[in-house]
């Protein structure tokens, strides 16, 4: 415990030297060609399907619009233009699209890029919306990347994501815990064997989520594994949250124990600060539908309605 307990104070010391600096003027970066060019960072998603909608999420690394193409067929024919939002760094550079009008029972392939520039990178992905004469399947899991275990290049990385990817299923249903936002992963940890697992790290993660980009980074860090990436791309998903989206076994307004927050690495003890930068970031990362009237409501209803699709007898 005295090792993780070094590694973590580093991270309070990073994030208060981090602070230190707000006040020092750098020196203006050079932007090479690729790196001036919009491209879509992370990845992209969908979710929260109908049978005649779906949201389209994805990422930009700089300021600009988003742009949803979507048809019927791989290869475009007819396809429809959707307009989605200009995505800045107020939200991460995240940006959602809702698709409607949708046909029910149909394969929807779905094309985002950000901007419309000569060289706008561009990625596909896809969905199906539910019909009344198809059974419906869907996996369902939690957990993502908990306890200091990341992604692991040498044992292939998130393969479980693959292995429900080849089930074909019409969705996922997330519950929860898709981000550890209290656990640092660091380079290696010890398998219960006495052997060595090696992760991939990040800033992000070499310290416990506080600031809403420390959240974001815990998001970005998922999309760093190719299954992960290739399951978003594929398979929409309907997702919820647990607990370590915030920190660990926290409810509003529980008093945190400064001593255990603070070897783990916290500055932050106040719950509600840390439960309203974690639910900024997931939902700027998560592709589902909002309440209007409620917009920091959680829960939803995701209906097939299949009721208004059947026909009188």
């Amino acid at each position: 415990m005295i090792g993780n307990r070094s590694k973590l104070n580093s991270g309070i010391n990073r994030r208060r030297f981090i602070g230190g600096l707000a006040g020092v003027a750098a020196a203006p970066a050079v932007l090479t060609g690729a790196e001036a060019r919009t491209r879509i960072a992370d990845g992209i998603a969908s979710g929260d399907v109908t049978a005649n909608s779906a949201v389209i999420w994805g990422r930009s690394n700089k300021s600009a619009k988003m742009l949803v193409e979507w048809s019927t067929t791989p290869t475009f024919d007819k396809a429809q233009r959707v307009a989605g939002p200009l995505v800045t760094a107020r939200s991460g550079y995240t940006g959602q699209t809702i698709l409607t009008g949708l046909p029910p029972g149909q394969e929807i392939f779905y094309r985002v890029r950000f901007g419309d520039a000569s060289g706008t990178e561009t990625r596909l992905g896809h969905l199906r919306t539910p019909g009344e004469n198809r059974d419906i399947t869907f996996v369902f899991g939690g957990d993502q990347c908990g306890a200091g275990w990341g992604i692991n290049p040498d044992w292939g990385g998130l393969k479980m994501f693959e292995t429900m990817r080849q089930t074909n299923p019409d969705f996922l249903i997330h519950l929860g815990d898709r981000i550890y936002s209290d656990s640092v992963i660091l380079e290696r940890a010890s398998t219960p064997g006495g052997g060595s697992w090696k992760n991939i790290t990040t800033p992000a993660k070499s310290s416990v989520a506080e600031s809403v980009d420390e959240y974001r980074g815990n998001y970005s860090y998922n999309f760093l594994d190719k299954h992960y990436r290739k399951f978003c791309e594929q398979i929409p998903a309907l997702t919820t949250w647990d607990d370590h989206e915030v920190t660990n076994d926290w409810w509003p307004d529980r008093k945190l124990s400064r001593r255990v927050m603070f070897r783990k690495g916290y500055i932050q003890t106040n719950v509600n600060s840390l439960a309203r930068n974690g639910r900024q970031a997931f939902f700027e990362f998560t592709p589902m539908q909002r309440d209007l009237r409620d917009p920091n409501r959680l829960f939803r209803k995701v209906s097939s309605r299949f009721t208004e699709l059947s026909k009188p007898q």
